[in-house]
């Protein structure tokens, strides 16, 4: 490429270059499994914790307020408030997705194990999330996987006014949680996030009648978006699900071991099976009874134990260093302009790589995509790839790796 980015200008780009001074030669490309903090950053945060003494915030007031404070900043960032979503601090994506099924209500009535929702899930999702299949099958749930294009398909199906209007909550059957990635982590294909209100409209019963489901349940949707939001925004006063699960890690590079799961205030009912309590997540409890009083403030139901505070803490510079880093060039916003930027930078690979043909006129790469990069709303910045050789073999992972160590 001629210039440093298609987006930001050259003498933006200069001032982003100097916080990663530490690369020297090398070239980053991980940026999918975690983005790299500046080195400002670092420094703030240092200066911070050197100047200050923060403390417990279950005994300390003005480390709980910080906190609190950080709260409302993380729900500004995506554009809503804590009238409508709250935070509950994790270790990250993983024990978010974790932390709603465990405690997610899949029978209408807690006492009855028969009359349960189904677990909904795309095979086009992490690990962390087939994974989740193992809680609901033990609460009764039906385990359904759905493909690609069938939850494409669903969400585009019309329906028709009265069929509409017979959904809503408390229908009595249960309730149903679809599990679906914002992006893709193998492939960086974008599914639709503004498809909630579908969802919950039924849009995928007539899916869940064909696999001898139960379809008279109420839908909640889990958004894992982890991977999309490392380069995208998310405005939650657009597209409104029932929960989201993300980690810091990869939108800022610093703190690891620190995400969090927002949860829709009008849904959180339903995440009412959540067994253990730990320091914090109780006003009374008594060792010589079988008697205990959650907190009354939701979030602080779901925080077992001293949550990370100064890890929390390092989120305040976190959004003072992206902000002051990233020029809004893009619909005045630093995130749409970070998407635009990344999506530019992995088309260019993209189609760079795919120019590559052995002498005998043989491909050189072969690609795993469900776009041809062509639309920022459908592609994210991760190009997955093979390369061949001249025979049409594969080269191993291993021997790349070791052919960019030399």
């Amino acid at each position: 490429m001629s210039t440093l980015s298609n987006i930001i200008e050259n003498e933006d780009m200069e001032k982003i270059l100097s916080e990663f001074t530490r690369l020297e030669d090398q070239c980053y490309l991980e940026n999918a499994g975690s983005s790299l903090y500046p080195e400002s950053l670092i420094y703030q945060v240092n200066q911070d914790l050197l100047r200050n003494v923060y403390m417990n915030p279950h005994s300390d007031k003005y480390t709980k307020d910080c906190v609190d404070h950080i709260r409302s900043s993380i729900l500004r960032f995506y554009n809503t408030d804590s009238s409508k979503y709250s935070v509950i601090f994790t270790s990250g994506t993983t024990q978010s997705l974790k932390l709603v099924v465990e405690s997610f209500q899949f029978a209408y009535d807690q006492n009855e194990v028969q009359n349960c929702g189904s677990f909904v899930y795309l095979r086009d999702n992490h690990t962390s999330v087939l994974g989740l299949r193992e809680i609901a099958s033990d609460k009764n749930a039906d385990i359904i996987h759905i493909s690609h294009d069938d939850f494409l398909n669903a969400l585009n199906l019309s329906h028709s006014t009265s069929n509409l209007s017979m959904k809503g909550r408390n229908n009595r059957g249960g309730n149903s949680l679809l599990v679906y990635p914002a992006q893709s982590n193998f492939n960086g294909y974008k599914y639709p996030i503004n498809c909630t209100e579908k969802i919950k409209e039924g849009c995928l019963d007539n899916y869940v009648k064909k696999n001898l489901c139960k379809i008279n349940c109420d839908w909640y949707v889990l958004l894992d978006a982890a991977s999309y939001l490392s380069t995208n925004k998310l405005d939650l006063s657009k597209c409104q699900p029932d929960f989201v699960a993300l980690s810091f890690y990869k939108i800022f590079g610093y703190p690891t071991g620190l995400g969090a799961l927002l949860v829709k205030n009008s849904s959180n009912e339903v995440l009412s099976e959540k067994r253990y309590f730990g320091g914090g997540t109780v006003d009374i409890v008594l060792s010589n009874e079988d008697y205990h009083m959650k907190r009354e403030l939701f979030h602080e139901r779901f925080e077992d134990g001293t949550i990370p505070f100064l890890s929390i803490i390092a989120l305040k510079h976190c959004f003072d260093v992206i902000n002051g880093l990233i020029p809004k060039v893009i619909n005045n916003d630093l995130m749409d302009t970070i998407s635009y930027h990344t999506y530019f930078l992995a088309k260019d690979l993209y189609l760079q790589l795919d120019l590559l043909y052995h002498r005998n006129g043989q491909k050189a790469v072969v690609f795993y995509t469900d776009s041809e990069f062509d639309d920022i709303n459908k592609q994210g910045a991760i190009v997955t790839f093979n390369i061949l050789r001249s025979d049409g073999s594969y080269i191993g992972y291993a021997e790349v790796n070791y052919c960019f160590l030399l």
